[in-house]
């Protein structure tokens, strides 16, 4: 049993394996149990297997001219080729080992892609990354052994400079995203430790699934073949991790030079919505600050108001559109450097409800309809902007505007409540006009009620019978003549309160 600290930091005698202290520390011990699995066996899957982990890392080991990584290419399940292995194939760069809190027990064989084992898990965004496990015999499930301990190591090779030639031991920095399930507790650089979990919770027990964090590892990087452990700490039943590059929590390393924009009114690139060119000192957290120059064009966007009258019945084509109504009508017209205008029509047709809309009548004996233009001539012959009328009926009107455009339009009145009333009467007893009452259009009415007061307020008389009328007397007695007032108050099918008021002459 080898303990974890004991083989990130171990001095190293031998060359070939100096850039990978574990493999350095525990190469004995994997040579010996190929020679054993050799001498002992004949599982030639076994036999192929260790060979085919001999060769990967042989291969990692003696790569020259090594190149900054690209992020994506250290996704969990990449394939190196812009796809993924599939599930239940082994990751050929990322490998695990089951152990405890501090010691690596088992050997470390390459990790099995199990894709989502838990439909909680998280789903990678990048088509070349999926989800790996320490496979205890049944994928990504180790109900059985309890509580575990699985470290997933990763060599990372790098050149001795940045891109901008700063070295990478002081200056580079790899952003990533880390999932597991349950907990991830430690992350190392070649021993640098780059992460430590540092909550209150039972790591064991942390969140129960799927856990994320987002590191920066900027610790322990030097020129060469690089080691990044990942210890993570997971109970039953499930046991999963998956690394996926972050594109967006670091700065790029260097900007080009020069740039050119061009942008629409309105929009702005890097703060500025002028058309100019602008100098800026681009600062990077990885020491390559850049001089960006920005040659920004700022092209016009258009709103165009184009407001035209047309007379009744009329219709105008407003690029492609019919347009025959009172409105507001646009259309977007694309330029060539993708600044769209719009152009939009204030639409007036003349004429349109000249007179109004047909009207109900219920608290009055008369109305006054208003026609909007001078020049307007009625069905009967008068020329009048307005008439006034006691009785229902259709009206119609010829009508001239401004702008020379003649149209008609009717409109029916109906004064619902039907009330007529006679304003004078003489009651002397020769059987003409000696009793006065109200007159009906519709026979259906409820609601009657008529007063009639003297010319200081008194009421004299009051009845809810349609068929009674006034005789001209208080309490038999004969009034002298002169003008008393009356409140007729009633509903009909068309007016749910219709009230009439007026005057009437008493003579002798």
């Amino acid at each position: 049993m080898v303990d974890r600290h004991e083989m990130d930091h171990q001095e190293l005698s031998n060359p070939f394996l100096a850039d990978i202290p574990w493999l350095a520390a525990n190469h004995f011990r994997f040579f010996n149990s190929l020679n054993s699995v050799l001498s002992t066996t004949v599982d030639f899957t076994m036999v192929r297997w260790h060979w085919v982990l001999v060769a990967g890392i042989t291969s990692i080991l003696t790569s020259g001219n090594a190149q900054l990584p690209d992020p994506l290419s250290l996704n969990t399940a990449a394939n190196g080729t812009g796809g993924r292995f599939p599930v239940g194939a082994n990751d050929a760069f990322w490998y695990a080992a089951e152990g405890d809190t501090m010691h690596s027990i088992t050997a470390f064989v390459p990790a099995k892609v199990v894709g989502q084992c838990d439909p909680a898990w998280h789903t990678s965004p990048f088509p070349n990354n999926d989800w790996i496990a320490y496979d205890f015999g049944n994928g990504c499930f180790h109900a059985s052994e309890g509580c575990v301990d699985v470290f997933y190591q990763r060599v990372i090779p790098l050149p001795a400079t940045t891109a901008c030639g700063q070295p990478v031991s002081e200056h580079f920095a790899l952003a990533m995203d880390f999932y597991a399930d349950n907990c991830i507790y430690e992350i190392r650089v070649n021993g640098a430790t780059n992460y430590l979990y540092s909550g209150n919770t039972d790591p064991y027990n942390f969140h129960g699934i799927d856990t994320a964090i987002t590191v920066i590892l900027n610790k322990g990087w030097h020129q060469g073949n690089n080691l990044l452990i990942v210890q993570i700490k997971s109970c039953p039943t499930a046991e999963g991790f998956l690394a996926q590059a972050n594109l967006t929590a670091i700065e790029p390393e260097y900007f080009p030079v020069s740039v050119q924009k061009a942008i629409c009114t309105g929009e702005q690139f890097g703060g500025y919505g002028r058309t100019g060119v602008y100098l800026d000192t681009i600062m990077s957290p990885l020491g390559c600050d850049s001089i960006r120059t920005l040659d920004l064009a700022v092209h016009d966007s258009y709103r165009i108001l184009d407001s035209r009258t047309i007379c009744k019945g009329e219709v105008i084509d407003f690029h492609g559109i019919q347009a025959s109504k009172t409105g507001m009508y646009s259309y977007t017209l694309p330029t060539q450097f993708g600044c769209d205008s719009t152009i939009v029509l204030d639409l007036t047709v003349s004429g349109e409800q000249s007179l109004g809309n047909d009207t109900v009548i219920c608290n009055t004996n008369e109305f006054l309809i208003q026609s909007p233009y001078s020049a307007t001539l009625w069905n009967d012959g008068e020329a009048s902007p307005s008439r006034r009328i006691t009785r229902s009926g259709t009206y119609w009107a010829m009508m001239t505007d401004s702008m020379g455009c003649t149209f008609s339009d009717t409109i029916t009145v109906n004064f619902a409540d039907g009330i007529s009333m006679p304003n004078v009467f003489s009651p002397n007893g020769d059987g003409i006009n000696d009793c006065i009452q109200p007159y009906f259009a519709s026979p259906s009415i409820n609601g009657y009620q008529l007063k009639i007061f003297d010319r200081f307020g008194s009421l004299l008389f009051t009845t809810a019978n349609p068929q009674d009328c006034w005789d001209g007397t208080l309490n038999g007695q004969p009034l002298s003549p002169g003008v008393y007032l009356y409140t007729i108050e009633m509903q009909t099918e068309s007016c749910p309160i219709a009230i009439r008021k007026g005057d009437l002459t008493l003579i002798r």
